[in-house]
């Protein structure tokens, strides 16, 4: 990154051209477990909706509503 910082510094002026890699490391890391938490739910969601439908499915003849 310091090597980076000085051609940012060469090209644009002064200043600090390094980004807050804390910041990007921990909002990625929530990114990926709130993707994750969203499809165990969409899961768990679903089963419980299959569930449901062979619940309601009857021992002979078609769809009851």
């Amino acid at each position: 990154m310091n090597e980076l910082q000085s051609q940012s510094e060469q090209q644009f002026g002064p200043g600090s051209y390094i980004p807050d890699v804390g910041l990007v490391f921990w909002s990625m890391r929530a990114m990926a477990y709130l993707g994750t938490l969203s499809m165990l739910l969409a899961l768990w969601a679903a089963a419980k909706a299959g569930a449901r439908v062979l619940m309601r499915w009857p021992r002979h003849g078609g769809w009851t509503l």
